[in-house]
């Protein structure tokens, strides 16, 4: 895929994997086998990375990151993003904040609540650089709860299956109606199962306001 995974990233990301699978006997984080988690929770969520012209990322949120996807592999591969893990049940980002503490991860916290109701909050109105969602909903909703959160500039990224591609193109109009634009589908292949993903890219307009009609 064109990822370059030191052998210190390589040691987290299996550590998490290994907490991940140890607390989903007790809380719902993931129904994935095992044998396929390296390729779906972890190259899946850094396929991010292999978009081209992300802005500069300082400020970076996770919106319903569940059991910390994919903002925990994230967070291992680029240090210097501070990243905000939102969801809205307890459990999962207690895991989240176990699994960050015993990693030694520290640009990342956790948030707990709805995105809907977030997005109200004048702290984290436009306040990131990136927002990113994974298996989380379809895309009218996602353009919804991501677009609030994406500063000027920013980007929002939703992962989406190949099956999407027209979900992603019938959020057009919506996104515009929110401040931004889709500016790229980025087509990722995974290397071992050969799945096929989209990346959708949401980029809110320079000095742009919610409206509640067209352009």
């Amino acid at each position: 895929m064109g990822l370059d995974i030191s052998a210190q990233e390589t040691e987290r990301l299996s550590r998490f994997l290994s907490e991940l699978y140890a607390w989903n006997e007790v809380v719902n984080l993931t129904r994935v086998p095992p044998n396929d988690a390296a390729e779906t929770h972890i190259l899946d969520c850094l396929s991010l990375l292999l978009i081209p012209g992300l802005p500069k990322v300082r400020r970076a949120l996770d919106v319903g990151t569940g059991g910390g996807l994919p903002g925990v592999p994230l967070a291992v591969l680029r240090p210097g993003w501070q990243w905000t893990l939102m969801d809205g049940t307890r459990k999962k980002l207690d895991f989240v904040s176990h699994a960050a503490g015993v990693m030694g991860l520290r640009n990342v916290t956790v948030l707990h609540g709805r995105a809907e109701e977030a997005a109200r909050r004048p702290e984290l109105t436009q306040s990131f650089d990136l927002v990113a969602a994974r298996a989380v909903a379809s895309m009218d909703r996602l353009v919804e709860w991501m677009l609030p959160f994406v500063r000027p500039g920013g980007v929002a990224v939703a992962y989406k299956t190949k099956a999407a591609a027209q979900e992603i193109a019938d959020c057009v109009g919506r996104a515009r109606m929110l401040g931004g634009e889709l500016t790229d589908v980025v087509p990722i292949r995974l290397p071992f199962s050969g799945a096929e993903r989209l990346l959708a890219v949401l980029r809110r307009r320079m000095n742009s306001e919610e409206s509640t009609g067209g352009d």
